[in-house]
C-alpha cells in the first residue's frame, strides 16, 4: 500500500510503502526500465517496508511494482509505481 519511489540518483531508487493487510511472508519487488527491457526482482521479507534499488541505468524511468507474496504463494495485490534515475 502506498507504493513511493524517491530520492533518485544517477543508479539507485529507494522504495517505500507501508505494510500490506495480513501477513505477508514476504515482497517482491519488479522493476522494469521503460520502455519494457528485461525485468529485475528483488525479494524482501515480509517485515520489511523499504529496499534501494541499486545498479540501475542513468537518466532512466523505472515501474516498480510491489507484490505481497502470502503463506502457499498466495499473491496479494499488485502495485506499480514509476521513478527516474
Amino acid at each position: 500500500r502506498n507504493l513511493q519511489v524517491t530520492d533518485p540518483t544517477s543508479s539507485t531508487l529507494n522504495v517505500r510503502w507501508e505494510h500490506a493487510d495480513g501477513n505477508p511472508r514476504n515482497y517482491k519487488v519488479f522493476y522494469v526500465p521503460q520502455p519494457g527491457d528485461s525485468e529485475k526482482m528483488e525479494l524482501v521479507s515480509g517485515g520489511t517496508t523499504s529496499t534501494v534499488l541499486r545498479n540501475l541505468d542513468a537518466n532512466t524511468v523505472y515501474k516498480v511494482t510491489l507484490l505481497p507474496m502470502y503463506e502457499n504463494d498466495v499473491e496479494g495485490k499488485r502495485q506499480s509505481e514509476n521513478g527516474k534515475t
